[in-house]
């Protein structure tokens, strides 16, 4: 309440309660007792960008009347960073930048300096060096420069997370002292360092570490063909990769299930290899949605969405539901049309300030087509594609795309 409403509030209730209960201990009593049952209020939360893991440990945390300062995974600002210039990089960047990513510590365990460093100094200050160049106009030689750098980085996250769990404190100052050498030249405005300085060879010394995977999910981050009933969870192995082509995939299916009656959409945002973007949705007839037998129970209705890989350059899936009181675990289930299917497991926040869910995003590149489980949080649907740098698109409001 504003301080000049609450004076006045005061003046006019100060006499009433003089007058019911008078003076001295009684009144002290009186006050002290409405001053408990005020409500308090804590600030909202924006929730814009979290993960549901965040989210689900952010509700977890016992009520206080304090603002509680939220609990994200270290790198998050920087994964934020990746996907919101997503449209800019090379296709192939995306998927190895967000590998450097998936370095970082579980929620709550804290990094050691030389990996917070790879994520939050070294990562982000390649991708601003890229976009400064890229603005310019396209430049094959700052692409070439931008995928050497990640494959070093990654390699480099890889290393210093095996160190930090050996407890190798000689390991880790060698790759601190490694890095600041490498990167004392890159500048946040451009990228003019030498080739020759980035090439695939990344260790000085003779007895050098392999080379990095400078594909999808290199070092364990889950970038395989995806066995029936592989599970990729945001949190511990993401990545997902089906073979598409001539010899492999040429159609993708998502299917979301949800609890009968449920009112619930999933879509897609669809951007093709020629930057047209498109969107598709489906959504839930509360009251006449079929039950699919399951042998089970409780009534469960599908929410299914497919898309022809062939043109395809990236894609991102949303589920979106109205403000409900408590969150709702679910799992996309995603199946090409050779039989390869994968689950996401994640969750509908139901929330005014998260009402949308980005449950996966996917690129096209050589290997096949890259997905990765993001379950993370928006409040509407033009949120969700700035946040995944799809940015060329006419909005009638925030949920409505002119298409």
């Amino acid at each position: 309440m504003p301080p000049r409403a609450r004076d006045l509030v005061k003046a006019v209730a100060d006499p009433l309660v003089r007058t019911a209960v008078g003076d001295g201990r009684r009144r002290a009593l009186v006050d002290d007792a409405l001053a408990r049952l005020a409500p308090r209020r804590s600030r909202r939360v924006d929730l814009t960008g979290w993960t549901t893991p965040e989210l689900l440990a952010h509700l977890a945390e016992p009520a206080s009347g304090r603002p509680r300062p939220p609990r994200r995974r270290v790198g998050a600002d920087t994964v934020a960073q990746v996907n919101a210039v997503s449209g800019l990089l090379p296709t192939e960047a995306v998927p190895l930048a967000r590998s450097i990513t998936d370095c970082a510590p579980p929620l709550g365990v804290p990094a050691g300096p030389t990996l917070r460093a790879v994520l939050e100094s070294y990562l982000p200050q390649s991708l601003r060096a890229f976009e400064a160049s890229r603005a310019r106009g396209p430049n094959p030689e700052a692409e070439a420069l931008l995928m050497a750098q990640l494959a070093l980085l990654l390699q480099v996250a890889q290393d210093v997370r095996r160190a930090e769990a050996d407890d190798n404190d000689l390991a880790l100052r060698v790759q601190d002292g490694f890095l600041r050498e490498r990167f004392a030249a890159l500048r946040p405005s451009e990228l003019t360092l030498d080739p020759a300085r980035w090439s695939p060879r990344p260790w000085p010394e003779a007895d050098e570490p392999s080379r990095p995977a400078t594909g999808p999910g290199g070092g364990g981050s889950g970038g395989q063909v995806p066995r029936s009933n592989a599970s990729a969870r945001v949190d511990a192995d993401p990545v997902v990769v089906f073979p598409t082509g001539r010899a492999g995939a040429r159609r993708i299916s998502f299917r979301l299930a949800v609890p009968k009656g449920y009112p619930a959409t999933v879509g897609a945002v669809v951007e093709s290899r020629h930057a047209a973007v498109s969107f598709r949705h489906a959504e839930t007839r509360r009251w006449f949605a079929a039950r699919r037998r399951t042998g089970f129970p409780s009534a469960q209705t599908d929410l299914t969405l497919a898309t022809d890989v062939a043109g395809l350059r990236r894609l991102l899936v949303y589920a979106a539901s109205p403000a409900r009181a408590e969150p709702l675990g679910s799992v996309v289930f995603v199946r090409d049309d050779r039989g390869a299917q994968t689950g996401m497991p994640t969750v509908l926040a139901n929330r005014a300030g998260a009402a949308y869910t980005v449950v996966c995003s996917g690129y096209a590149i050589a290997d096949g087509l890259v997905l990765r489980n993001e379950s993370t949080l928006y409040p509407d649907l033009r949120s969700a594609c700035v946040g995944f740098g799809y940015r060329d698109i006419t909005w009638l409001d925030p949920d409505t795309p002119i298409v």
